[in-house]
Order: structure tokens, then C-alpha cells, then sequence
């Protein structure tokens, strides 16, 4: 049964975290959209890495966001494996890698889950940055309104927590700034498609 108001606010967050990868996995179907499955392998580590350090230090509503975004960003993994993404493995996977390892390793070793959930979030914005050059640079083959669906569902997330420090808060509020950034860089790009395209005629 539901009791308050974070409880109803991080179930929404939820649902429409299921809802934003939606018409992502429809442009994959189409073709339109191919994932590097490396990248979003490495995602779905960091995922359960982030979720597993939350909950160690103890979890608020907000874990929603994180848990729901595993099962998505794994989604998104299995189609690719299965013919509907590409493997290439550069060097910033790479990094990513290390980093989340480390995650692992140092949080074993201080037993701070706060360590890990730091890295994490740096393992995931390393990761994002070739996401953000291709968002501006070939921003036809995103899909935007998967980006802004993750950002009223980050911003959400964050409303729902009923613990605030770092540990319930900084994934709501990374994952809130870097899709609002991949959001932008897609609609920059395509802006400047379009005044390229007019300037042509």
C-alpha cells in the first residue's frame, strides 16, 4: 500500500523511466539507432556497481531511478548482442573499465560505498563523453525524446528522496545534468543542420 508522497513521486519516476526507452528501442528496431554494445555492457556494470553501494549505505526512494535504468540500459544491451548494435572497443571504454574495477576494489577495501558510488558517476561520465560528440556532431541518430523523458524522471527521483546526502542524491542529480546535456547537444545539432541546409538552397 502506498503511504506518502516520495513513495507515489518515485513510482512515477519509474514508469516513466520504462516509457524513455521506449522509442529508443523502436529507432534500434528501425535501424535507425545502433548502440556500441561495449559501452552499454560497461553501463549496465556500473549500474549494478551504483545500485549495490546505494543500498549499502543506505537507500532511499531515489534508488528507483538507478534499478529501473539497469533493467532498461540491459534491455538496450541484450537487442544490441542480438544483431541491433555494434562492438567497438576504444580507448575510453577502457578507462571506464578500470575505473569501475576500481570502484569495486576501493570500496572493498575502505568499506565506503560513498567511494563507489563517487567512481561510478566518473565511469559513466567518461563513458558518455563519445554519447556527447556524437549527440552534436550526427545528432539524427539519437533519439531526443528519450533524453527528455530521463530528465523529468531524474528530476523526479531526486523529489522522491526522503534521504538527503550524497549517496541518495548524486545519481538524480548526474543523470538529470548529463541527459539534459545530451538533450541539448541534439537539438544544437540539429538546429545547426537545419540553418547549414537553408544556407545551401
Amino acid at each position: 500500500m502506498i503511504t506518502d508522497w516520495h513513495e507515489i513521486v518515485a513510482i512515477i519516476a519509474g514508469i516513466i523511466t520504462l516509457g524513455a526507452v521506449v522509442p529508443y528501442l523502436w529507432d534500434m528496431l528501425r535501424g535507425t539507432t545502433r548502440p556500441n554494445i561495449i559501452s552499454w555492457g560497461l553501463w549496465t556494470l556500473i549500474h549494478i556497481i551504483f545500485i549495490s553501494a546505494q543500498w549499502s549505505s543506505g537507500a532511499s526512494w531515489s534508488i528507483v531511478l538507478p534499478v529501473v535504468e539497469f533493467f532498461t540500459v540491459g534491455g538496450i544491451l541484450v537487442l544490441g548482442i542480438f544483431g541491433y548494435g555494434y562492438k567497438k572497443y576504444g580507448v575510453l571504454d577502457g578507462v571506464c573499465l578500470v575505473i569501475a574495477l576500481g570502484a569495486i576494489v576501493l570500496w572493498q577495501i575502505t568499506s565506503e560505498p560513498l567511494v563507489a558510488l563517487l567512481l561510478s558517476v566518473a565511469a559513466d561520465l567518461i563513458a558518455s563523453i563519445p554519447t556527447l560528440t556524437k549527440s552534436y556532431l550526427d545528432p539524427e541518430s539519437e533519439t531526443p525524446l528519450t533524453y527528455f523523458l530521463i530528465v523529468i524522471a531524474a528530476f523526479l527521483a531526486g523529489l522522491s528522496s526522503t534521504v538527503f546526502d550524497t549517496a541518495n542524491l548524486i545519481w538524480p542529480i548526474y543523470i538529470f545534468l548529463i541527459n539534459g546535456s545530451v538533450l541539448f547537444l541534439i537539438l544544437l545539432g540539429r538546429r545547426h543542420l537545419r540553418d547549414r541546409a537553408k544556407k545551401a538552397l
